[in-house]
């Protein structure tokens, strides 16, 4: 299975929007327990339309991890968070193009999980 493509590698080794915010309206730590890889993940919101104005993260982690994170971050950008929480693995994937084997679920889910769990949280406070 050939996780590491040319354009993956790439994009592993500069990542769109990793960093961090200063004034994150969302702002979740996840682990993948099976692995260890884990990120931290920060969301800006629009006081008035609540879309994502911006959204960055920090990843400890293998390809696979940051590199969906890279792509699931650019996805959510300009999105509600009803719309943030719609999408899947499978537009994630038809990005990445990677065999979804049962070792690297957790790892293409991760900031995924880390994203709703944060917006479930950011929800129950409203």
């Amino acid at each position: 299975m050939d996780f590491y493509k040319p354009d993956l590698v790439k994009l592993f080794k500069n990542p769109h929007n990793f960093g961090t915010l200063e004034d994150a309206d969302i702002e979740i730590v996840e682990t993948n327990a099976t692995c260890g890889d884990e990120i931290k993940m920060q969301i800006k919101l629009d006081k008035k339309t609540k879309k994502v104005v911006d959204v960055k993260y920090v990843c400890f982690g293998c390809l696979v991890c940051i590199t969906s994170s890279s792509v699931f971050t650019d996805m959510m950008k300009g999105k509600t968070l009803a719309e943030v929480k719609k999408i899947t693995l499978e537009d994630i994937n038809k990005v990445l193009q990677i065999p979804i084997t049962s070792a690297k679920l957790n790892c293409i889910s991760l900031s995924m999980k880390a994203v709703n769990k944060g917006i479930s949280q950011y929800e129950q406070k409203k």
